[in-house]
């Protein structure tokens, strides 16, 4: 028996009755393709990117030219989201700065790990679209990485911003 690998039924595309309740197989590549597509443009620009000393990213050669901030929370609020620091850490790793990569965000270095499995995976999934891990293995990812980052965000408000939840140090 193979846990977690399943065949996947699909719809036809002529059977219309079934058509929105299954995914035909053309759902499925468009998915996997563009699942493919992310990954490999995270793990490029992981490579072309570099990090300046104020902690803004820029591309490499063009310092003077950061790139905007994006995190909604932190230049509304002024404090970081559970994804604020990925994008440094991935740079750092892609620079082989495993020490700094770590210290801007604690589960980085997963997260990346996660993006980079997505290539063989993706691809493969492409070569034999007839498999592909179950929906649970899908809802087990998500669950585990949603609580890693909400975790580690928390932990790290608790830490950072003691006194605002009544905690004192």
């Amino acid at each position: 028996m193979m846990t977690g690998i399943v065949l996947v039924e699909y719809a036809e595309a002529s059977d219309e009755a079934n058509r929105d309740s299954r995914p035909t197989r053309q759902d499925h590549r468009d998915w996997h393709r563009a699942v493919l597509l992310v990954a490999a443009v995270i793990i490029g620009l992981s490579l072309v990117l570099s990090v300046r000393d104020d902690g803004k990213v820029a591309l490499i050669g063009l310092s003077n030219w950061p790139l905007p901030e994006t995190c909604g929370l932190r230049s509304t609020l002024g404090i970081n989201c559970p994804g604020c620091g990925l994008t440094r850490s991935f740079v750092y790793l892609a620079h082989g700065e495993w020490q700094r990569s770590l210290a801007i965000h604690r589960i980085g270095w997963l997260v990346a790990v996660f993006f980079v499995l997505q290539i063989p995976y993706r691809w493969l999934a492409l070569r034999q679209p007839q498999w592909t891990l179950s929906s649970a293995w899908a809802v087990g990812v998500v669950t585990f990485f949603s609580v890693a980052l909400f975790g580690n965000w928390i932990y790290n408000l608790l830490n950072v911003m003691p006194s605002t939840f009544g905690f004192t140090n």
